[in-house]
Order: C-alpha cells, then structure tokens, then sequence
C-alpha cells in the first residue's frame, strides 16, 4: 500500500512540473511577443533631411513630409527607397506643390462629372503623393469628405485627372 501512495505522489510531482514548464513555456513566448513589438514600435525611424521639403519619415515603404505654402499645411507622400526618396518624384513633387490650387480646382470638377451626387465643397485636401517610381507622371490628391469616413483620391496622369475613388 506505502508503494503506490509514494507512486502516486512521485507521478503527481512529474505532473506539476510538467504543468508548470508548460505554464512558463507560454508565458515566455508572450513575453518575448511584447518585447518583439515594442522594439518594433519605438525603432528609429528613417529620416531624410531635404533642403525644400525639411525632415521627411520613411513609413510603409513611403516618405512622408509636410510643407507650408500659403499659410496651409500641404501633406506629401513619395515613393523612394530606404535611404531616401526617389529624386525624380522630388522633382515632381516640388512642381505639384507650386500648381496646387489648379491642381485641386481640376481634381474636385473631375471629381463631380464622375460622381455627381458628391458636392464638391465639401472636400478637404489630406496630401498630395507620388507613389509610383516607375511611373513619375502619376501621382494622387487626396481628399477627406464632410460627414464620411473614406478617403477621396483623384488620381493624374501627364497633369490630368484620370480616375476617383474612394477608399474606406
């Protein structure tokens, strides 16, 4: 009788342990989880410093900046590469820039002979982004609507609207 109780106590140690290293197991691997996204999180991010444009942030594949021009903020994104941004788009860029307000006139008349039941007025300009390096003569305007959640984008091609969409 004594042997089976000191059995059955040595196979119920063997059990707790067996729990425990699996409770510490996963437990670990969380831990290690966390640690993995706040490092991700808090990393340095790429800057570039342009002498027109300031400091721009490479997020998501993109340089992102922001100018001011005519007492307004002017949001950019640019397609490049790690280490900077893509020197054509720059250029292109900085000529958008400069055309702006002919540019969102166009964009918003597009806008209503594709999408008539929108009203113009309503729109706020986001950013303005050139997100193609193999295609330098398309970029994008962006647009937030009064009263709806989606971002408007207007796409150019050659300095003419070509398509709008809407995404959520």
């Amino acid at each position: 009788m004594q042997y089976v109780g000191g059995t059955i106590i040595v196979v119920l140690a063997v059990a707790l342990l067996l729990a425990v290293a699996w409770v510490a197991f996963h437990l670990g691997r969380i831990v290690i989880g966390i640690i993995h996204d706040a490092r991700l999180f808090h990393r340095t991010l790429h800057q570039f410093r342009h002498p027109d444009f300031g400091t721009l942030t490479f997020e998501q594949g993109l340089w992102h900046g922001q100018i001011q021009r005519d007492a307004r903020a002017i949001n950019f994104k640019v397609a490049g590469i790690k280490s900077s941004p893509d020197a054509t788009l720059i250029e292109r860029l900085h000529a958008a820039i400069l055309n702006l307000p002919e540019l969102e006139r166009r964009a918003l008349e597009f806008t209503r002979s594709q999408e008539p039941e929108v009203r113009p007025g309503e729109f706020t300009f986001k950013s303005l982004d050139f997100l193609w390096g193999d295609k330098p003569d398309v970029f994008a305007l962006e647009f937030s609507l009064t009263d709806d959640d989606g971002i408007w984008r207007v796409e150019f091609e050659a300095g003419r609207p070509k398509s709008v969409g809407r995404d959520d």
